[in-house]
Formats: C-alpha cells, structure tokens, sequence
C-alpha cells in the first residue's frame, strides 16, 4: 500500500512471511480488505517485494539462477523433486563463498561471526535444515588462521547432508562442523550454506554452540561464540480408530491432467492451480506404502503421489504449519510399488501430460492396506458422498483433517472447525456450489469459457485452485496452489453463508488469475487483484452499490492539479475506481478482450512495459486515444504510449466523469 511510513513494517515481518513458506523463489500475496488496516499495509510490503521473487518481474536471472542451483545442490539425492517443494525450507540471501570486497566488512580488529538460519525453528524428524555461517575479518594485518567449529553433531542427532560454499575441512557426513581457514588477510569474508538433517523421536529444545577462534600461529587471537535454537517435533502419526466409517475408495480410477506450470503459462497468471488429484488419506510417516498401478500407457507420463498440503495448519499448534508440502515421491509404472514418506502428509496423485495437448487416458492406483500407512479422514467428493456419511465422519474422526474434493476445488483444513457447519444442517451441495459460481464468474471476467465453447487459448482451467486452512495470526494470502486463509477465519472456508460476503476469499483466489507477466504491473498487485472480486460481488450486487464511498474518494483525488497525482500511489481502492470505469463505459467484454490479447502476448519485460502494454491496448480495443483519460488518473504515459495512442480520435467524453458503484456523476 503507498501511504506513509507503509515501508517501515516491511522489513521483520516480511522476512518470517517468506520462510513460511516451502518455495524457492516465493512470492505470498495477502488481502487487504474493504478499509485497509495496518496489517494491511505489512501484508502490502509483502506482495510488494516478494513479486520479484514469485514471477521475476524485476528480479536478476542471475539471482534466481543462484537460489535455484542451491537448492538443487542440497536435493540432488533426490530425483525429481522440484528445487521450490524443499520441506520447509526457504533461500534468500545473496552469493555464497569468499570475497574480499565485500561491501559490508567489519570495522573491528577481531573476526565478526553470524549464522544465519534458513527456514522455520521448528524442526522435525528427517527434515532438512539450512544454515548460512557468515564470517568476516577486515584487518588490520593477517592472521593465522580463523577457526569455526561445532561440538560433534551426533550428540545433537544431526548429520551434514550438504556444504556449499567456502568451508575448508568439512563436507557432507563429517562428524562436525568445522570451517579451518589459512593465512587470513584484512577483507576476508567466508560464506556457505550448509544442509543438516535431524533425526530424533524427541520434542526437545535443540540449542547449537558455534564458536569462532582466531589464531597467530598457536596462540588463540579472539573467540566469539553463538547459539542456534530450534523447537524439535516429530511427524505427526494417527490410527484411524473406526475405517468402516470412511466410504472412500481405496482405488482410484483418475484421468489426466494439465501440467501446473503449463495451465500458468496459457493463462498468463500469476500463480498455479493445483495439477493433482485427491486421495482422501493421510499418509503416516516412514510407513511402507504398497500400491499397485495399471492403465499407464507405455509411452505416456507416470502418476507420482505428493505428500502435505501447502501451507497446512498444525492441528495442535495452530501457530505453526506441517512441515511437508507436495513432497514428490518416485513416479511409478504399471505393476506393484512401496512407497514412503518421513515427514507425511496429507496423500495426494499427480499424472499430468508431458507437453501441451497431448492426450492422457485414465490410469488406476489401488492403495493396499497391509500397514497403517494410508489412514483415511474425513473426505467429500462432490456429488458422491451424502452429507449424512461426512456427518458421520466428522463425527468418528480420530484423523484431524477434513478435504473437500469438488469439481472446480479443492477445500483442505481441520475437522474440528469443519464439524460445526455440518452439523448444523449444511448442505455441501450449496457450500460446492458457491465456490463454483465464485470461480466461473471469475472464469468469465477473465473472458475464459467452459471446453467446446472456446478456441483452446481461451478455455477454463480443468486444473481446481485449493483453499488451505493455515496457521493462526498470519494474513489470508495467495501462492501457487493454493488460498491460505488463518485458521480464526474458518467460517469463510467452512461455512457457505459467511462464503457468500467473504470479499477475503473472492481477493485471494483472484490473485491467482492476474495476468502479472503481460499487463498488471508490480504497482497493482492490490489493485487489478479486486477485479476479480468484483466480479464475484455482481453475481449479488450488480452495481457495487455498496462501495459508492470509494467512488466519492475518487472524485477528491481526480480533482486535485495534475502534479498531485500519481495512479499508483493514489490507494488501492481509488485506484481500482479507474478499472472499474473502463467496465463500465466499455462493458464486460473489454475486460475479455484485454484478457484474450494478453495470453497470447509474449510476456513483458518491465513494470514499463507492462504500463506501455497496457495502455495501448485498451486504447486499440476501444478504437479512441486515451491519452487524456490516463493522464487525468495520474498515469504519466510515455511518449512512446502516446505517439500509439494517438493512432485513434479522441473520445468525445471526460470519461473520468463517468460514475461508478451507483454514484453520482463527477
């Protein structure tokens, strides 16, 4: 948000904000809603900077090159996993190994020491931990020698799994850590990263001794020490106590899909839609999963399961999130398979084709009971399970997790907030329904249409977005896959009534459809976002009349000297007036037009160029020179936006004066 001193909350919150989350390059957008609050603002800071990483709109290849070949250091014993699916783990921080020019040396005479931790302090069993030692030296003269050690990391159960960067004596498997560098001059700045694993059965409070030693010949110069703190858990294991009460099937007769990233690329979106099927079952962690698999085409892709729900709460420590998100499993071919967890999670299929239209037949997996591997929750499939069998689940449950599997989405949180609403009497059907009418109006908006009504480019997603309960106190927010809504909002997720005025939810998951690489540039990530809000808003209210406020605030802001304004400072909602102008003079199908042209834009380069894309375009769709109208909203086009926009007349009208929301005119 642009409004004074918004750049002050960014810097702490948006740091824990990015290691909430198991991505690589990570973008969390948040919903401000009707008034924006304070927290707002943070949540702002957040879409703000974390867009670079999340789309790369701005952000160095270099960078993003870096993080990734990272992370595909620290997984390279395990194939096939995306460097953005690490349990828990987030990188972001700059170039690793030893500089002498450093930029931001220590000024001191002695070595400066900082370990930086990479992810959550809470750690579970068998996940993996990334740590950053940070050392600096700036003189004067040498020294010997700068030391930095641990204890033996088996008394703590930790293991090395893997060291990148500058740490001279220690490698993936030794017994400590211990950094021993030789002949030190004044400038010196030694950085690596370093992949640890826990194994223990133990909720404990871990806490790591790091001690930094320097040395002129055998007599010790300095020494500095640090502590590491992390909370320890083990992965969460449950029995179901009465099976019998859970209908759904143990094998699953599932068709192909799109790719994720595919379906992101044709849409031109900022975000991805989940490319997977859902099982029903929790997987229990290190429990041998044996599966069987037949109708995969010999030629065709393999099904693989995924293990945890994005961004998931802990159903006893609503403070925190599970520690697995779509954890990749080995892709399987027909015939029998054991499968295996560590951490666990939530179970769910991925088969999707390998290219673009190419065509992929059903395929079955038969999940075997012979362990307690599979343990089945409280599950809905639209139109199959009756409200009487998920009452009864949610009844017997001693699995805390309830999931909505509908047509067109996937609904994951806590059986004990989900028990409430069923009980009291409410249909699925309607709670489905709603979520289908939020997603085709935004369909719609978006000038997309279901298959057979539209040439290929412009189909809706067969792919479902999720909406995930997650933890306690953070802001609703948006990332690929899925909506993550706070577990103290659960009537919005659960409860179809409250659905039905949630302008949270309609916000979120219209975060997942702006077309962020071709015109809604970094500045709007909270603007053109309410578009496809508002277009949930007409299904109930078709003027807005509710937000005729905004159009007043507006009308102050146009009425101020053009040196005044500035479009992407003017405040959300203001500016969101302008947006919905354009709808309103031109009607909806503006809005599909601009939508068709740009999935089949080539993706621009610059916020610039987004602003440039943007502004011709609508002025070639609505045949007039705009140049006026955008420059009386504060939007300073370039001369080269103008010189095309000045291929049309001028439109006869101060469409600026055009009133929205039910408003009067200007």
């Amino acid at each position: 948000m642009h409004t004074s001193g918004s750049t002050d909350l960014c810097g702490a919150e948006l740091s824990l904000l990015r290691l909430r989350e198991s991505g690589i390059l990570g973008g969390v957008l948040g919903a401000p809603e009707r008034r924006p609050s304070t927290a707002e603002l943070l949540d702002s800071c957040t879409s703000s900077n974390e867009w670079d990483f999340s789309l790369g709109t701005e952000s160095s290849d270099d960078t993003k090159q870096s993080h990734l070949h990272r992370a595909n250091e620290f997984l390279s014993e395990s194939p096939g996993t995306k460097p953005r699916q690490i349990s828990g783990q987030v990188y972001l921080h700059g170039p690793v190994g030893v500089s002498a020019h450093d930029s931001d040396i220590a000024s001191s005479s002695e070595p400066t020491l900082e370990v930086v931790q990479h992810g959550s302090t809470v750690w579970y069993s068998a996940q993996r931990q990334v740590i950053s030692p940070k050392v600096r030296y700036a003189g004067p003269g040498s020294v010997g020698r700068i030391v930095l050690e641990t204890p033996d990391l088996s008394a703590f159960n930790i293991t090395i799994g893997s060291v990148y960067g500058s740490c001279p004596g220690t490698s993936r498997g030794s017994k400590r850590i211990r950094c021993d560098w030789q002949k030190v001059s004044p400038g010196f700045f030694g950085w690596n990263d370093i992949g640890l694993s826990l194994s223990t059965d133990d909720n404990v409070e871990l806490e790591l001794p790091f001690t930094l030693t320097s040395y002129a010949g055998d007599k010790v110069v300095a020494t500095k020490k640090t502590t590491l703190r992390w909370t320890t858990r083990r992965p969460l294991r449950y029995v179901q106590r009465q099976p019998e009460r859970f209908p759904q099937p143990r094998t699953l007769v599932l068709p192909g899909l799109p790719a994720a990233d595919s379906e992101r690329s044709r849409l031109k979106q900022a975000f991805t839609f989940a490319d997977f099927h859902c099982t029903g079952f929790y997987l229990n962690p290190g429990t041998p999963l044996h599966v069987q698999v037949d109708g995969v085409q010999p030629d065709g892709p393999l099904p693989q399961f995924l293990v945890g729900t994005p961004a998931l709460v802990h159903p006893a420590i609503d403070s925190e999130l599970l520690p697995n998100t779509l954890e990749q499993l080995p892709t399987m071919a027909n015939g029998s398979h054991t499968v295996s967890s560590a951490l666990g999670g939530i179970l769910y299929v991925r088969y999707t084709a390998r290219e673009d239209g190419e065509e992929v037949g059903p395929m079955t997996i038969t999940l075997h009971d012979r362990t307690d591997a599979a343990q089945p929750f409280p599950f809905v499939r639209e139109g199959i399970t009756t409200d009487e069998q998920y009452r009864a689940m949610l009844a017997a449950t001693t699995v805390p997790f309830a999931e909505l599997s509908g047509r067109q989405v996937i609904v994951t949180g806590l059986a004990q907030d989900a028990r409430p609403y069923a009980e009291q009497g409410q249909l699925q059907a309607r709670l489905f329904r709603f979520y289908g009418e939020m997603i085709e109006a935004q369909d719609r908006f978006s000038g997309l249409l279901l298959d057979g009504q539209a040439d290929t480019v412009d189909r809706a997603s067969p792919l479902r977005p999720m909406v995930v309960q997650t933890q306690r106190g953070v802001n609703p927010n948006s990332y690929h896959w899925r909506v993550a809504v706070p577990r103290e909002r659960h009537r919005e997720v659960w409860g179809e009534y409250h659905l039905r005025r949630s302008w949270m939810m309609w916000h979120e998951l219209g975060h997942q459809r702006q077309q962020t690489p071709i015109w809604s540039w970094k500045a709007l990530t909270e603007i053109t976002v309410n578009l496809y809000s508002l277009a949930v808003l007409r299904l109930s209210d078709p003027e807005a009349r509710g937000r005729v406020a905004e159009w007043t605030q507006a009308k102050a802001y146009l009425a101020r000297p053009a040196a005044d304004k500035d479009f992407d400072k003017a405040g959300f909602y203001v500016s969101l007036v302008m947006f919905e102008q354009l709808r309103v003079i031109f009607g909806d199908s503006f809005y599909h037009r601009l939508h068709h042209g740009a999935r089949r834009a080539s993706p621009q380069a610059t916020d610039a160029d987004k602003k440039h894309y943007f502004l011709t375009q609508t002025a070639h769709l609505v045949k007039e020179d705009l140049t006026d109208y955008f420059t009386r909203w504060g939007l300073r086009p370039e001369p080269r936006s103008v010189a095309e926009m000045k291929k049309h007349p001028k439109p006869t009208e101060d469409y600026t004066k055009r009133p929205v929301y039910g408003g009067t005119a200007l």
